[in-house]
């Protein structure tokens, strides 16, 4: 099962199913709903209408169409915590399935946006939609649309139905729910999202947990944190003692790696891989001329110039956002994969640092 933070299109796609309410196929609502756990479901209050006025004529059946290449239907019905735009579904039965994780990261307007849900103009397959978050609202849940964010949608499509109760993903993270509004002939052509804030409570009484996203810009790492880690072994044995910096850049570029192998985007691996290999160029550049055995502050330095001079040409990326300091946290990451090292002849460096360490600390050495 998936509880991770940044989801790919394959869990996404076996996690959403679609949804029917009503007392017959040919006479039913059809909506989106997508697994926040084995045995529940989240969806758009309005898709299970029917339900909530007549339980006896009314039945709630969901299909889940993209796990292991076979139809699994289940029964559910409402866990009614509070009355709102959204509402959580019991399965009659759990689904050992990926399911989604919601994360509280902030939106902001401007930002890309995308879904995967069932409109019922692609009832059979399902579609992806993706464009730009065009305005977000505050906490506060607006009338008459029962949401808080506005979302851009020039699309192939152009009627929305159905798409309601679908996963809000941003750069992969879960962060609420779409909900969509007949504005014209009967038709959903208006698009918006209801955010995490306003039903984080009922999560709450479910005991569904939230992944609280850590800002690394505002991250203070432990001082201790990467202490035993070989690229902070790398710094020392070549006389680099002054290393918060490169400890938080290793950090960055482990949630940049982190974010792009979890969602498992083959462009996006690329461009990483692609990265990873520009900078371990330029230190070797730098290396094949470098001299000194016991001091890499100058290489070290080197490198990070480079890097600097081309961070918005050949380091430059459309495809995935990287910061200087994830860019810079590319060599640590090379480093503590043993494959760079900051003084000529750098492993036969870190043996010696390695034996005087546990010499001074067996003891032997004063």
């Amino acid at each position: 099962m998936n509880t991770k933070m940044w989801h790919n299109q394959k869990d996404v796609m076996a996690s959403v199913c679609r949804l029917t309410c009503g007392h017959n196929e040919d006479d039913s609502d059809k909506g989106t709903a997508f697994l926040v756990a084995p045995n529940m479901v989240i969806t758009a209050t309005h898709n299970v209408k029917r339900y909530l006025e007549d339980k006896v004529a009314n039945s709630i059946k969901l299909e889940f169409l993209n796990i292991n290449n076979e139809r699994i239907i289940r029964k559910a019905i409402p866990r009614k915590t509070n009355e709102g735009a959204i509402i959580f579904l019991e399965l009659d039965s759990p689904v050992y399935s990926s399911y989604l994780r919601f994360s509280n990261f902030e939106v902001d307007p401007g930002i890309d946006f995308e879904t995967f849900g069932y409109p019922t103009v692609k009832w059979s397959a399902g579609q992806w939609v993706k464009n730009k978050v065009s305005r977000v609202m505050g906490d506060m849940v607006y009338n008459p649309y029962d949401w808080n964010i506005d979302l851009s949608h020039q699309s192939q499509i152009a009627d929305f139905s159905g798409l309601s109760g679908a996963p809000l993903l941003v750069d992969g993270k879960l962060v609420g729910v779409m909900l969509t509004e007949a504005m014209e002939n009967g038709r959903a052509i208006s698009l918006g999202a209801i955010g995490l804030s306003n039903f984080k409570r009922e999560m709450e009484i479910l005991d569904i947990q939230v992944h609280e996203y850590v800002d690394p810009y505002l991250h203070s790492l432990n001082e201790n944190q990467y202490k035993d880690f070989i690229f902070v072994e790398k710094l020392e044995a070549a006389s680099i003692f002054e290393h918060d910096l490169c400890q938080t850049e290793f950090y960055h570029a482990e949630i940049l790696s982190e974010s792009v192998n979890s969602k498992e985007v083959k462009s996006e691996m690329q461009e990483l891989s692609r990265l990873k290999s520009d900078v371990r160029s330029f230190w070797y550049s730098k290396y094949l001329g470098y001299k000194d055995e016991d001091n890499g502050g100058a290489l070290l330095s080197s490198v990070y110039d480079q890097i600097e001079k081309c961070a918005e040409t050949t380091l430059a990326s459309k495809i995935i956002q990287t910061s200087l300091y994830a860019k810079k946290g590319l060599l640590h990451q090379w480093a503590d994969n043993c494959k760079i090292g900051w003084v000529k002849n750098y492993e036969r460096n870190l043996i010696k640092y390695r034996e005087e360490k546990e010499g001074t600390s067996n003891g032997e050495d004063s």
